[in-house]
């Protein structure tokens, strides 16, 4: 198996370097942050249902789209790329090169929020999701309360200042880029708040 080249201080590892790393550690998870891969904790079972529960509700809604419902699958650039995020839920619409193992179209990213990266997923990735050129909506998830923030690219191709937040049930997230709608309830399906 090869070996990932050195990680330069001033670049980073590129996409292709990190898959040879992951793969050297199958029993781990990482994703690649500027450079450099940052391992992911385990997640809670109000996580991973959060996951499910919104890969099921879309699946349908965006198949006659052309589209697909991914999970845990990474986005990047190119392979020359030093940022290979693995959000949890995704939707990219056409046709998928290959066998890959990353995407650089997503039209829609959910990122389940846990206590240890909220801050990170919320600023940090939340800054360079918005460069992705595809990106129409980015959504965060709380496992823990019912609280949705829904970001919305405009027609202009901006994004708002601030979130739509949603914190009831009754509530619909609308994703109008790939025609699906989303209702708070079913996000939280089967989790104890």
């Amino acid at each position: 198996m090869r070996q990932p080249k050195p990680v330069d201080a001033a670049m980073g590892m590129t996409v292709r370097d990190y898959l040879i790393f992951a793969d050297a550690r199958p029993f781990e998870r990482f994703e690649l942050l500027d450079g450099q891969p940052v391992a992911m904790a385990p997640t809670t079972r109000a996580h991973q249902v959060a996951c499910r529960n919104v890969d099921y509700a879309l699946k349908e809604q965006v198949r006659s789209r052309g589209c697909e419902v991914l999970r845990d699958f990474g986005v990047a650039a190119s392979e020359m790329s030093i940022f290979m995020p693995q959000p949890d839920v995704m939707v990219r619409c056409g046709p998928l090169s290959g066998d890959s193992r990353w995407t650089s179209d997503p039209v829609v990213l959910f990122e389940v929020l846990s206590p240890s990266t909220a801050a990170r997923d919320r600023g940090y990735k939340r800054d360079r999701y918005f460069e992705v050129t595809s990106l129409r909506h980015l959504v965060f998830v709380s496992p823990t309360i019912v609280r949705v923030e829904a970001w919305h690219r405009g027609d202009d191709s901006g994004w708002p200042s601030q979130p739509e937040i949603m914190t009831q049930r009754s509530e619909v997230l609308r994703l109008s880029a790939v025609g699906a709608i989303l209702p708070l309830a079913e996000i939280y399906l089967d989790i104890d708040l």
